[in-house]
């Protein structure tokens, strides 16, 4: 689907399916081409922020994090919430960290 019709959705659906089986490289790679054609996409942002914390780039994940917030708001806090406990399904453990 990548290859006929890379739009941003499509990366961001590829690096979550690369994120749920904790190949986290490759989800921040699709994340990152997501972001690159649609940069005000804050859930692309929390995802890859939880990627980022998954191989341990504390930095990356905090700067994804502030991003996200700046994007969003106001409004950053109340989808947090229900987005850390959808983390915790498909993310790694360390979601929990969040």
């Amino acid at each position: 689907a990548i290859q006929i019709d890379p739009s941003v959705d499509a990366y961001f659906q590829r690096g979550q399916v690369y994120a749920g089986m904790r190949e986290y490289e490759k989800a921040i790679q699709d994340y990152d081409r997501s972001i690159l054609e649609h940069r005000e996409a804050p859930y692309v942002y929390l995802a890859r922020s939880v990627a980022r914390r998954a191989i341990g780039d504390e930095e990356g994940y905090r700067e994804d994090q502030e991003t996200a917030a700046r994007v969003m708001g106001r409004q950053y806090s109340v989808a947090v919430g229900p987005w850390r406990q959808y983390l915790r399904i498909i993310g790694p453990a360390q979601a929990d960290k969040t």
